[in-house]
């Protein structure tokens, strides 16, 4: 899912990107490169916020815990679905793709973060494949600890793709 939104966002930014191109070559303008690090800057922006308004909201909801009494293929699917549906996470994946096309690199520019991304969600079950139950204590106080602090981590983390998409503004401009 990671790859897939990441790489439909790149592929939309190289689209749109190159149309933008065209037309103000047509047009005898500048380049669209400044315009999608605003785009960019804009979704950052917006997930800053989204991410700030509902940082008070600990824990999963109510809902979250039938995933625990469920059969594999109805957590799969509810898994999958709330990937696809939470803008955060649509809105992280939109802006690296989108960085990366902007910056004409190549697809697999993408990979290492793809990769980071699956790794990080994987760390619970690596966790509890590799240690047991020893894993089950510290996963539990992973959990609380990330219940209370995870909006702080992802502003720092929104904080710096932000500065990257201005110092890239910057230069451009």
């Amino acid at each position: 899912m990671v790859a897939a939104g990441v790489t439909a966002s790149w592929l939309l930014t190289r689209v749109l990107g190159g149309l933008a191109t065209d037309a103000s070559t047509a047009a005898r303008k500048v380049d669209s490169g400044p315009a999608i690090d605003l785009v960019v800057l804009a979704l950052l922006v917006v997930l800053a916020v989204v991410i700030w308004l509902r940082r008070d909201r600990s824990g999963p909801p109510r809902w979250l815990g039938s995933v625990s009494h469920a059969d594999p293929r109805w957590a799969a699917r509810t898994g999958a679905l709330l990937f696809v549906v939470t803008p955060t996470d649509d809105l992280t994946m939109a802006t690296v793709g989108a960085t990366v096309a902007r910056h004409d690199l190549p697809w697999w520019h993408l990979v290492p973060f793809v990769l980071l991304t699956v790794l990080l969600l994987a760390v619970p079950l690596l966790a509890l494949v590799l240690l047991g139950q020893k894993a089950a204590r510290t996963l539990a106080r992973m959990r609380e600890w990330a219940e209370g602090h995870a909006w702080i981590v992802n502003e720092i983390v929104i904080a710096f793709f932000a500065l990257l998409t201005v110092l890239d503004l910057i230069r451009s401009g």
